[in-house]
């Protein structure tokens, strides 16, 4: 039996749902192939199903038989069970008279694209399409507006917004005081082990539409306990979204669980809520906990309070990767090499600021998981144009690149990856290095990462050939 692929199964019932009356399996392919931006208009398409399957067939069908009856078996079987799971016809008419069409569509992606005298593929589709991992996303700063909206009706919480626009509208960055507005409103919305299953399936979602296959997702339980939402509710409700996102989308999450530079209280609740959330990373291993964080002010309020809890951690079998170099300098990074151990930092773009901390991240091997549209928002740098992202990769320093808060900041993993050509001007093959880090510096075991660099280097391989044609690398 042919395996079913489930992103594909994802994106084309995700497809098939935006007008669930169509019946002409031409009017689902046609909006398929514009997800997939096939250039599908320059072709000699007939209006009916049978006109779209002759004219596809025809086209690219015969050039690369072998990547229709073979290689991309699993997709369209995975294409036709979306279809099927939408309810748009029976599985056995989809299997039937579907499958083959599919095939087609991916045959022509792949060997016909570079023929068809429309849209060329370019650098910008190679990045949109290229499999990737993200190391530095928050959870709590990936809810989307509609959802917030959503939780506020199902949970009766007071809240100052009504409709989505306002909430678009209140989410756009403005300053650093506004930032931690947002996470302090939004937080209290989640009640229910529900609510962070549906928050964190829906960010799966959104990854898997970006070609992220695997992600370390940075989540503060404190923030929840303190609220008073017991940590099995929250424990539950991730457990319960990373499996669906494994099973049905085809996306990997581990947690890195934050500890919090500073809580109302002062030092003592800081060192009380850091050493709960030390306990219960250490308790929820199992669950998919990779690693420690420590977030929150880094300004006035430096690692080193944090190191016996990050040796617990690092002894429990915990990966340690801070926050820091940031709104702070190069002390703070110092401090979470040599205090807490630090395997990656998230952010560390101020490194820059000091030589001999720049050769002593090359020299480690210590990656920076990047950021830059958040660099700018939160005032770290001026512009774009500013940000020393080159700078720290010429002089050696492992780059990931990275959304930290996508919604509040405006950005996508695609768009943040976007920047990596423009403005700041690297070839190809040091965009794909960078992508590749995502997956050398992740915390997944030493074999997985192997698998997983082998499968992604394929992968960019095979896309370079469809959409940067008549490139050399």
């Amino acid at each position: 039996m042919i395996a079913v692929d489930p992103r594909s199964a994802a994106v084309c019932e995700s497809v098939a749902l935006t007008k669930p009356e169509r019946r002409y399996g031409s009017e689902v392919i046609v909006d398929l192939l514009k997800h997939f931006e096939i250039p599908y208009t320059t072709l000699n398409l007939g209006a009916s199903y049978r006109g779209l399957h002759d004219s596809l067939v025809n086209y690219g069908g015969n050039v690369m038989p072998e990547l229709m009856l073979c290689q991309h078996e699993e997709i369209a079987v995975g294409m036709a069970h979306g279809f099927a799971k939408a309810s748009v016809w029976p599985m056995a008419a989809i299997v039937r008279d579907v499958v083959g069409l599919l095939h087609s569509c991916v045959a022509i992606y792949y060997a016909c694209v570079d023929r068809a005298p429309g849209p060329r593929m370019s650098l910008d589709s190679y990045i949109r399409a290229a499999p990737k991992a993200e190391l530095h996303l928050h959870l709590e700063g990936s809810i989307r507006p509609h959802t917030v909206l959503a939780l506020v009706e199902r949970n009766d919480v007071a809240f100052p917004y009504t409709t989505v626009e306002q909430l678009r509208e209140w989410f756009r960055f403005r300053d650093f005081g506004h930032f931690i507005e947002v996470y302090g409103a939004v937080s209290p919305c989640l009640r229910t082990r529900e609510d962070y299953e549906l928050i964190a399936y829906e960010l799966a979602e959104e990854l898997a539409r970006q070609n992220v296959r695997y992600a370390e997702v940075g989540f503060s339980p404190a923030f929840h306990t303190r609220m008073g939402v017991a940590d099995a509710t929250y424990l539950s409700g991730l457990a319960r979204a990373r499996a669906r996102a494994r099973r049905e989308l085809g996306v990997e999450f581990s947690w890195i669980f934050d500890l919090g530079r500073a809580w109302t209280g002062g030092e003592v609740e800081t060192q009380r809520w850091a050493t709960f959330t030390t306990d219960l990373a250490i308790e929820a291993r199992s669950e998919g906990v990779v690693a420690l964080g420590l977030g929150g002010p880094e300004a006035g309020h430096p690692p080193e309070p944090f190191a016996g809890l990050f040796e617990r951690g690092r002894a429990a079998g915990l990966h340690s990767a801070p926050h820091a170099g940031e709104h702070a300098g190069p002390s703070s990074i110092w401090g979470a090499l040599n205090a807490l151990g630090a395997e990656r930092i998230a952010h560390g773009v101020r490194s820059v600021e000091d030589t001999r901390l720049v050769e002593e991240l090359a020299t480690r091997h210590i990656a920076l998981d990047v950021a830059p549209r958040s660099n700018v928002c939160l005032g770290v740098y001026r512009s774009l144009a500013e940000h020393p992202l080159t700078d720290l990769h010429a002089a050696g320093v492992q780059i990931t690149i990275n959304t930290d808060d996508p919604p509040l900041f405006g950005t996508s993993l695609n768009d943040e990856v976007a920047l990596l050509a423009d403005p700041f001007g690297l070839e190809v093959t040091a965009i794909d290095e960078i992508l590749l880090n995502g997956v050398r510096h992740s915390f997944l075991s030493t074999q997985a990462k192997q698998r997983l660099e082998l499968s992604y280097r394929a992968e960019l391989e095979a896309l370079k050939r469809s959409h940067l044609i008549g490139q050399v690398f």
